[in-house]
């Protein structure tokens, strides 16, 4: 994989961006599948199921007041064959808005396409995102502001990937002037549709996102997700090894109780990581949750060979509750 140029065509670059770092990971945890996994824990200490992006629910930490996350500020890092870049974003939870979801219908027997409106009730996210450090040496603006829409109860998570994130919508601007917007949400009649080849659906957007979108949303959006998805649904955190259902087949990981400190809140975690795969680069494939608190504490994914790695680095630094 190249080093990343700012990009002329956003679609286009962000496409190639993540098939070729999805290929890579996707790779390299072949020795981490497990076939015969029936998707339980064996683990002495039951838990809960993760409270992913579930930003109306009580966070309870250990110690400290309850209340939901109005706010938190985590640093990301974007590791591209050793060429590093790192972000500080601080998000502001905005509650819920009825927001519009465009797509882009295409008609596969004349070519054309038109955009698709549609409404989904979603939690809005505001980042503000500053650059704290870029090996690659690009030219970025002093800040830039990402508004992220995760769908209510709306969202179908086998819709989720490393591209395409849990959020469905995001706008971006920044302190140069640039403005960009990506939306992509289906229903389950234009999945229909799309399966039968009535009709093929692309994601609808307008000016560009300068690659934001990957270098920052990807980790804490993305790759949470893709990867961590059964402890947010049927599978509990509990200590030792869990064998969890993703795509065709299983993955065994494994689990360890842990406490962690964020804003002066103490909260009980789960270290989670996958016991049966290395990577070369640096890279791996672990995270640390809190089962009430809708985002990572901290996540890590990715790898690759010496020569073709890269990989997601998130920290949850600080938290407001209300």
């Amino acid at each position: 994989m190249n080093n990343i140029e700012k990009p002329n065509n956003l679609k286009k670059v962000r496409i190639v961006v993540v098939i070729a770092v999805s290929i890579i990971l996707l790779t390299s945890l072949s020795g981490c599948i497990n076939d015969s996994g029936d998707g339980s824990n064996d683990g002495e200490e039951d838990g809960s199921t993760w409270n992913a992006y579930e930003f109306e629910g009580t966070v309870e930490p250990a110690e400290g007041d309850s209340g939901e996350l109005k706010e938190y500020t985590f640093e990301e890092t974007y590791n591209e064959n050793g060429t590093i870049k790192r972000f500080e974003v601080q998000v502001t939870v905005l509650g819920k808005e009825e927001a519009n979801m465009p797509v882009e219908k295409i008609d596969p027997t004349t070519g054309q396409s038109e955009k698709i409106d549609q409404t989904l009730n979603c939690y809005k996210l505001e980042h503000h995102i500053e650059v704290l450090q870029d090996d690659e040496g690009l030219d970025h603006p002093d800040w830039a502001e990402v508004t992220v829409y995760i769908p209510v109860d709306e969202y179908d998570s086998s819709d989720a990937s490393p591209y395409f994130g849990i959020y469905s919508r995001m706008d971006y601007e920044d302190s140069d002037g640039n403005e960009g917007m990506w939306s992509y949400h289906l229903t389950e009649e234009m999945k229909e549709k799309q399966q039968n080849q009535e009709a093929y659906y692309s994601p609808y957007t307008e000016g560009e996102s300068h690659q934001y979108d990957n270098w920052v949303l990807h980790g804490m959006y993305g790759w949470a997700w893709t990867w961590f998805r059964p402890f947010a649904e049927d599978t509990q955190f509990s200590e030792g090894e869990a064998s969890v259902s993703t795509g065709p087949g299983s993955y065994s990981y494994s689990v360890e109780k842990t406490t962690e400190n964020v804003s002066g809140y103490e909260f009980t975690a789960w270290d989670v990581s996958c016991s049966a795969v290395t990577f070369e680069g640096g890279g791996s494939l672990e995270g640390t949750f809190s089962t009430s608190l809708p985002v990572p504490i901290y996540l890590k994914v990715g790898g690759g060979d010496q020569q073709h790695y890269s990989y997601y680095e998130v920290e949850l630094m600080s938290v407001t509750l209300e």
